[in-house]
């Protein structure tokens, strides 16, 4: 081959060369479109190639892609910025786009030359895909190179299953492949909920184990993760394997704490039920409620039913409660009905005593004569009563007794005789009075008097009841009448 062949043909390499590296290819379905750009696509056996992944969500809803990348056995270390756009997909709104960055690092026997990445684009609403093989020239390196170049190893142990509340140990081993110092070696461990950074450096051929204590939110919800250890020197960057792990969920029962609160005749009880578990947990509360103290006993909060289990009455409420969410339930026990009861009883009493008419009057028939089988006769009795500690004065007496009969001016001896006797014919009876001078404290006056009847009375006939007018010490007027008094033949 001549010089201008060897000419032609570097030229063309290189114009097909710098092609490959402005590469951007796009395809669209009726759903969405992908435009793939490569930002590194030159890369060593050691390097790393970096993919521009950008989707365009065509339908009028939202969308969930997911990216699936094909022949791993070249490029056995791969992910996406964030990692979770490869582990569990994106989501794009309508008419929206959306870009993730992708990384790939080849096998360190896949040769120099170009090699195909293999990315696969799904859409879950339609159900579309779009597939895509994305070329990355390896570059080749002289053994004297590869021997200088950066190059470790990274493994890690980590447990598979981790209670939040309890300090996990992270064991990571580097591994320095080649004799070249490494004086500034980050290292990045990277997860959902697991993020720190640190600082290291290897000596030639160096193996080094780190131990980090990781340490969680002890509210952390339980989840299924990946965690993975990167570390990097300048541009050079060197990634473990993921490993799967799980934050258990170490929810329990729900804690509690009483308190009691006592006053007069009073009695509350408090329990703060507190969720310390890390995730939304309910539970069923129950407390006592026999019936029998149905009246004494309140609970609160109201919303709480009543539920019965072997004979016996329970309040019962369902918590729901959030990590670290706190809820008081009370019993209230109070006695102080029993007390208002009494002291009801007691006002009613003195109220009694005290505004009761000092005189109780009883009207009552005796020898009630019959004359061929009617009433001819009857002797009516006045019992007047001062039922006070104090003197009554001035106490008048009035009866009536209807027109169907007239009193009698026979009178027992040692009764107190009418002071008047008006009678009413247009209104159908007689007034009789009796004027009391004194009724002693406790004393008790016997009125009598007879009445004939002018008229023929058969069965039975109602007297009126007989009124008590007198004065009480503050000068007030006051009324008291008899019972009404039913004559039977």
């Amino acid at each position: 081959m001549n010089n201008k062949n060897i000419l032609l043909t570097i030229c063309i390499f290189f114009v097909i060369l710098f092609a490959c590296s402005a590469l951007a290819v796009k395809e669209s379905t009726g759903a969405f479109s992908v435009e793939i750009k490569q930002i590194t696509d030159k890369i060593t056996m050691y390097g790393e190639a970096k993919l521009s992944i950008n989707v365009e969500n065509k339908l009028s809803k939202e969308d969930t892609y997911t990216l699936k990348f094909g022949d791993l056995t070249q490029w056995p270390i791969y992910y996406t910025d964030p990692h979770t756009d490869y582990m569990s997909g994106f989501n794009v709104p309508s008419k929206a786009s959306y870009t993730t960055k992708a990384y790939f690092r080849p096998d360190k026997e896949i040769g120099k030359g170009y090699r195909n990445v293999y990315i696969t684009v799904k859409s879950k609403a339609s159900s579309d895909k779009l597939e895509f093989a994305i070329p990355i020239y390896i570059l080749s390196l002289s053994e004297a190179e590869k021997r200088y170049l950066p190059n470790v190893r990274v493994t890690f142990d980590f447990p598979e299953k981790i209670d939040p509340r309890d300090e996990q140990k992270l064991k990571v081993t580097l591994q320095n492949l080649n004799i070249k110092h490494i004086p500034d070696l980050e290292i990045h461990v990277e997860s959902n909920s697991i993020n720190f950074y640190n600082l290291t450096s290897l000596t030639s051929e160096q193996t080094k184990t780190l131990v980090f204590p990781i340490k969680l939110d002890p509210l952390q919800p339980p989840e299924k993760d990946f965690i993975k250890v990167k570390v990097n020197t300048g541009p050079y960057v060197f990634n473990s394997e993921r490993k799967a792990f799980e934050i258990i969920d170490y929810t329990t029962k729900f804690s509690k704490k009483e308190e009691l609160a006592t006053s007069l005749l009073k009695k509350e009880k408090i329990t703060t039920y507190t969720n310390i578990g890390n995730t939304e947990k309910t539970q069923t509360i129950r407390a006592i409620a026999p019936f029998w103290r149905i009246i004494f006993v309140s609970a609160y909060p109201k919303d709480y039913s009543i539920v019965r289990e072997e004979g016996v009455r329970y309040y019962s409420w369902d918590l729901t409660l959030q990590p670290m969410e706190e809820k008081s339930i009370s019993i209230v026990t109070n006695h102080r009905i029993i007390l208002y009861l009494i002291i009801l009883i007691l006002i009613a009493i003195s109220a009694y005593y005290m505004f009761r008419s000092p005189i109780q009057i009883t009207k009552i028939a005796k020898n009630i004569e019959l004359h061929k089988g009617v009433i001819s006769e009857v002797k009516v009795m006045l019992n007047i009563r001062n039922i006070s500690n104090q003197p009554l004065e001035h106490v008048k007496v009035l009866d009536k007794i209807p027109n169907m009969a007239n009193i009698t001016q026979d009178f027992d001896i040692g009764t107190v005789k009418p002071s008047k006797i008006m009678k009413h014919e247009s209104q159908g009876y007689t007034l009789v009075k009796w004027d009391l001078e004194e009724l002693d404290p406790n004393e008790d006056r016997l009125i009598t008097y007879r009445m004939k009847s002018k008229l023929s009375i058969f069965g039975n006939f109602e007297l009126p009841r007989c009124k008590v007018k007198f004065k009480t010490k503050t000068g007030k007027k006051r009324v008291v009448r008899s019972n009404k008094l039913v004559i039977r033949a």
